[in-house]
């Protein structure tokens, strides 16, 4: 059985599974920022959706000029190894404050 697209077209799981892992190996990602959160202890992170490729923990994203670190990558309360387009999570983020992000921007992963 096969998975729909936005535009209704069947697309096979196989299909799928190699857009998938095709975005995984390409390593570079963007994000579309939701909200932003500075939670102690922490530190910032900013909520949203992963627009294109992936995210991993460990990748340099740039922020306003700023290169800030990605610590760690969750969804519902549960640790990601790998952030995928189409996915909503939240980014803890090294080297950047709350004021630095706002709602809207992209920020880009390489």
């Amino acid at each position: 059985m096969g998975l729909f697209d936005l535009f209704g077209k069947k697309k096979s799981t196989g299909e799928m599974q190699r857009k998938v892992q095709g975005s995984e190996k390409s390593g570079q990602g963007e994000f579309e920022v939701q909200d932003v959160y500075q939670i102690m202890g922490v530190g910032t992170v900013p909520v949203g959706k992963v627009v294109s490729g992936s995210i991993r923990p460990g990748q340099k994203a740039t922020v306003n000029g700023i290169v800030a670190e990605v610590k760690t990558i969750e969804r519902n309360h549960m640790r990601l190894e790998v952030a995928l387009q189409g996915e909503f999570i939240g980014i803890n983020l090294s080297n950047v404050s709350k004021n630095d992000i706002k709602r809207g921007e992209i920020l880009s992963f390489r």
